[in-house]
């Protein structure tokens, strides 16, 4: 039980960094194309 308690905790942590990398590259893109956009115009 707690072995498995462990391997879930772990997971969620992992999930939980996996997003939060995901929502700091999408930051990343988005000022990179308004940087882009704004030297278009």
């Amino acid at each position: 039980m707690l072995n498995n308690f462990r391997h879930v905790t772990l997971l969620d942590v992992a999930l939980r960094i996996t997003f939060l990398e995901a929502e700091d590259a999408k930051k990343k893109i988005k000022k990179r194309f308004d940087k882009k956009a704004t030297n278009m115009i």
